[in-house]
């Protein structure tokens, strides 16, 4: 819409101050370099990282309506499980980025009660949230005013962590 929009002799815009509220591919900005008419226009273009939405100061959530029913929901479908974990993972390294901060990620690994139990794809969950945030932080490294190191910690659990949920359950 935007190469359409300013386009031709009478461009509906003289000048494009153009911000995205989330990660961009690399094919759509080569595509708009590419119309050398449009490219003079355009004053800025830049990745907000705006995928989440701050409830309080210190409080943020992504957003995700349907992420316990993806996830643990009775019927097992792990690619439905797999794209909400990559959303998920997305939107709360776009919180790291937004805040210019490089999280060293930790995350409560599965643990099978024995050899012979199977891990399914709800114990791995941690374990997959955690790699796709470290996934998406390590392409934020490359930004200029981006930390090279960590600068502090997230800690990615399970519900079965959280002692008021678990006395909930077990009334």
């Amino acid at each position: 819409m935007l190469l359409s929009d300013m386009a031709g002799k009478a461009p509906l815009y003289r000048k494009a101050f153009i911000f995205f509220s989330s990660p961009i591919s690399r094919e759509l900005v080569n595509h708009i370099k590419k119309d050398t008419t449009i490219l003079p226009r355009i004053v800025a273009l830049k990745e907000m990282n705006l995928e989440y939405f701050a409830i309080d100061s210190q409080g943020f959530i992504t957003n995700n309506e349907r992420a316990l029913e993806e996830l643990l929901g009775d019927e097992e479908n792990t690619r439905k499980g797999v794209m909400c974990l990559n959303v998920m993972a997305t939107r709360i390294a776009t919180v790291f980025a937004s805040l210019r901060e490089f999280p060293m990620v930790r995350y409560r690994a599965a643990k099978s009660l024995d050899a012979t139990t199977m891990t399914t794809f709800r114990d791995l969950i941690p374990t997959k949230l955690a790699a796709g945030v470290w996934d998406c932080i390590m392409k934020y490294k490359s930004l200029p005013g981006f930390p090279k190191t960590e600068t502090c910690e997230l800690l990615i659990l399970d519900r079965s962590v959280d002692q008021v949920f678990r006395c909930m359950c077990l009334l």
